[in-house]
């Protein structure tokens, strides 16, 4: 498979995402197991399915990053608003 652009990355919603790293990581399991018994012409496809998945998990890890900072913001104003801390 091809690299993924960051454009399509971007537009996928979290549970696209989720579904992609489970889908993409199980055939990067099954490759790589057929690799072990019948060795494939082009390697790097394995390498770049590889990059693939770490690219949707690094896109994942960064949403849910900005989740929590977004909650935690949402928590410090609403303490200085009732006048705790």
């Amino acid at each position: 498979m091809a690299r993924i652009k960051k454009e399509d990355i971007a537009e996928m919603s979290i549970e696209e995402l989720k579904g992609d790293i489970v889908v993409r990581q199980k055939l990067y399991t099954d490759k790589k197991f057929f690799h072990s018994v019948t060795p494939v012409e082009d390697t790097n496809e394995m390498k770049d399915e590889r990059k693939n998945i770490a690219r949707l998990k690094t896109e994942l890890k960064n949403r849910n990053v900005e989740d929590v900072m977004k909650d935690n913001f949402k928590k410090i104003k609403t303490k200085k608003e009732d006048g705790v801390g």
